[in-house]
C-alpha cells in the first residue's frame, strides 16, 4: 500500500461536491440567530411585580420631563441622577458602612414632591453590589416610584 502512495493510479475518481444544501442549512441557521439574538439590545428590564397603584390623585397630574436614574456603586454609593429637562446628580455617602438608605429615601420623598405627577425610576447597580442590598434599595424606591425598572451602566 506504501508503494502506491508515490504513483499516481489510473483508478482516479473525481468527485461532485454538492454544497448547495449545506449553503440553505447555514442560511437558516444564521437568520434564525439574528432572529433570536434581538433581546441583547434591550437595556432596560421592567419589574413592575405586585407593586402597589398610586393614588387617583397623582393620574390628573401630567408626567413631567424628567427620569430619575438610582445606581448602586461598589464603594457603597448612591448616586440619584435626573436627566430631562433638569439635570442633576447627587451622590449619597455610605453610612456605617453600608448604603444610606434612609437619605435615599428622604431624596426619593423630596423628588416625588417635587414631581407629583413622576411614577418610574430606573435602578442599576455595578457588578459587585449584593442582590440584597438591590433588593433593599428597591423597597425604598418603591415606596416612592411604584414602576421600577433595571437598567444597565
Amino acid at each position: 500500500m506504501s508503494a502506491n502512495l508515490g504513483q499516481s493510479s489510473s483508478h482516479s475518481q473525481e468527485v461532485e461536491l454538492n454544497i448547495t444544501s449545506i449553503i440553505d442549512c447555514f442560511t437558516v441557521l444564521i437568520t434564525f440567530l439574528l432572529a433570536s439574538a434581538s433581546f441583547l439590545s434591550i437595556g432596560v428590564f421592567e419589574a413592575n411585580s405586585a407593586a402597589p397603584k398610586a393614588a387617583s390623585s397623582t393620574q390628573d397630574v401630567p408626567t413631567p420631563p424628567v427620569e430619575i436614574m438610582i445606581v448602586l456603586r461598589n464603594e457603597h454609593l448612591i448616586q440619584v441622577e435626573l436627566t430631562g429637562s433638569i439635570k442633576k446628580k447627587q451622590v449619597i455617602q455610605a453610612q456605617a458602612g453600608g448604603y444610606g438608605f434612609t437619605e435615599l429615601a428622604e431624596e426619593l420623598k423630596q423628588l416625588k414632591q417635587r414631581f407629583p405627577g413622576l411614577s418610574s425610576a430606573v435602578v442599576s447597580a455595578e457588578d459587585d453590589v449584593s442582590y440584597e442590598s438591590l433588593v433593599m434599595s428597591m423597597e425604598r424606591i418603591r415606596k416612592q416610584f411604584p414602576e421600577i425598572s433595571f437598567g444597565e451602566l
